[in-house]
């Protein structure tokens, strides 16, 4: 799964890094109470993956972390969690300015795409201000339905699969202009257990 957008449960150590390299430069001792990243840290963090990525990943991986159950540790009693916040990108035309860890999803975005056999949309409807997704995810739309109907390992692909709450299929495919009707699928009732086993999984 590629978070395009961070996560509430992302965090990012290069501005704790940057500040106390800054510190130590001047010759200035501040304690490390850093509830993520210091040298006794109260909150628990893990590496984004576990295995290895090869050359994707060099931006994002040495950088941000992910907090397991991070509802358990917020908000930090005493301030000293003031700082934290989480590494998440709002829908805006200049979202990936001063956000360079973030470019390695959006660049991976293609990169197996001939073995994809399913893709499913949840809640997104692609505004038009958000111009990286919009021209990021239309690419990847437009390349998935003209891949033929099985993938590169010769698995069954299936359509493009929506989970909306809009009033009918055709809203839905009028929010996102990239899809063609035939080859598209359409839930209108909402995220749920239901949207779910309604998904068609492909190979899974």
């Amino acid at each position: 799964m590629l978070k395009l957008h961070g996560s509430i449960d992302w965090y990012d150590r290069y501005y704790h890094d940057d500040i106390m390299a800054w510190y130590k430069d001047k010759g200035f001792y501040v304690p490390n109470r850093d509830p993520i990243f210091g040298p006794e840290p109260s909150v628990p963090s893990e590496p984004l993956s576990w295995g290895p990525t090869d050359e994707v990943g060099s931006r994002i991986l040495p950088r941000v972390f992910r907090v397991p159950n991070h509802e358990q540790y917020f908000p930090i009693e005493g301030g000293l969690g003031a700082h934290v916040v989480p590494f998440i990108l709002p829908p805006a035309y200049d979202k990936l300015l001063g956000n360079v860890p973030i470019l390695d999803l959006w660049d991976s975005l293609h990169r197996t795409m001939v073995a994809f056999s399913s893709m499913v949309v949840i809640g997104y409807s692609i505004p038009p201000y958000d111009a990286y997704a919009y021209e990021a995810l239309g690419r990847l739309f437009i390349d998935y339905q003209r891949g033929g109907d099985e993938t590169y390992w010769g698995q069954r692909r299936v359509p493009i699969q929506l989970i909306t709450l809009a009033d009918s299929k055709q809203n839905a495919l009028d929010s996102i202009p990239f899809l063609q009707p035939f080859k598209t699928r359409v839930w209108c009732q909402g995220f749920s257990t239901d949207s779910l086993k309604w998904v068609d999984w492909a190979g899974a």
